[in-house]
């Protein structure tokens, strides 16, 4: 696979970057491109190829310290296709892996030898000298190469929301859209997003206030993916706890929700209800409901209706960043309550002991609750 131009050219100019003025010529492109077709993923192989790996050994140990570890970065991505990496940063590392020589020191007496036993000054360092340029042209390209493909990873990693436990965090996406995330939620979109489509990953809980576009708005949890074009809606999809559902509740427009597995098992919803799926494979559920219970995060409010406390605990621990430990008939119980402006924790653990005949205290991590 031949090299494509614009790698070439980047390549050409951070050479040009790099290298001192006068000390050595651009690399010859012929050597260059076999250099690149050697990196490449469809050939390469986890070792280094040898031409590189005896010129690297020539180095000091502090030269070649984490090029090992960058070359096995390299062989897993794609060739890279981004502009010339920064000449200063070429420049630094350059003076790293080339150092100049030290300060000449005065020179000390040497014993006379025969003619017959000196060697030719050219013969000397003729040797030497193409050596050293050797190492420290395969030394540029191949610190050239990982600079770019270190550059890749970092174009290409995706970008992740976070809300801290115990907070709530609202970001604006690249498309306009709005999006809040309850205690504990990640959200992740790769730098396309906005151009070529609007999908997301979401783990946790979220409400989207899309803008209205062409380009369908798509929030895919762990079991089911939630389709819209503008609209309002919460999804709370936790892949671990009590619940391992996805809920969508709609405030407004139109939803579709499917199993992750199956698109089409779809349902359409619109404003005032909610659906819900317990599985990848499994049909989506749905009735009309109050959706304002089940946004009662956002308000900072607790409402729950016929929950089990395994979800209570699950979401008092995200919302104050605590931990409750109950045992196994504790969490299976199930009540319904309603708090509103809830501040501390101590407060809905109060009317849920007061309510289910139980007790709790403090621990070094959290709570306890226990029968009395």
């Amino acid at each position: 696979m031949e090299q494509p131009p614009a790698e070439r050219a980047a390549l050409e100019r951070a050479w040009a970057a790099a290298a001192p003025t006068g000390s050595l010529p651009a690399p010859d492109p012929a050597r260059v491109e076999a250099l690149w077709h050697r990196l490449e993923v469809a050939t390469a192989s986890p070792d280094l190829p040898d031409e590189l790996a005896s010129a690297l050994a020539a180095l000091p140990a502090e030269a070649r310290a984490g090029l090992d570890e960058a070359w096995q970065m390299a062989i897993a991505l794609p060739p890279p296709a981004t502009p010339a990496p920064d000449p200063d940063r070429i420049e630094a590392l350059w003076a790293a892996l080339d150092p100049a020589p030290a300060p000449a020191s005065t020179p000390t007496p040497r014993t006379r030898r025969s003619p017959t036993h000196r060697p030719s000054p050219a013969a000397d360092r003729g040797p030497r000298t193409a050596a050293r340029r050797a190492v420290r042209w395969m030394t540029g390209v191949a610190a050239l190469l990982i600079l770019a493909v270190a550059g890749v990873n970092l174009w290409l990693r995706p970008t992740t929301l976070e809300a801290p436990l115990g907070e709530v965090l609202t970001a604006t996406l690249p498309d306009g859209s709005t999006v809040t995330l309850n205690s504990g939620t990640e959200l992740e979109y790769d730098r396309h997003f906005g151009q070529t489509h609007r999908n997301l990953i979401l783990r946790g809980e979220a409400f989207f206030e899309v803008t209205k576009s062409a380009q369908p708005f798509q929030v895919e949890t762990f079991n089911a993916v939630v389709t819209v074009l503008g609209t309002e809606f919460n999804v709370r999809g936790w892949p671990d706890g009590g619940t391992r559902e996805t809920m969508v509740s709609v405030v407004s427009g139109r939803v579709q929700v499917a199993p992750r597995m199956v698109d089409t098992a779809a349902v359409a919803l619109t404003a005032g209800q909610i659906g819900w799926v317990q599985h990848e494979t499994s049909p989506v559920l749905f009735t009309n409901a109050d959706v304002q219970t089940q946004l009662a995060w956002l308000r900072g409010d607790f409402e729950f209706d016929r929950a089990s406390l395994d979800a209570v605990f699950d979401e008092i621990e995200r919302r104050f960043d605590v931990r409750i430990t109950a045992p196994a008939s504790i969490r299976t119980l199930r009540l319904s309550i309603t708090k509103y402006r809830v501040t501390q924790p101590e407060a809905l653990l109060d009317d849920i002991c007061s309510a289910l005949g139980l007790a709790y205290r403090t621990t070094p991590q959290g709570y306890e609750v226990y029968r009395p």
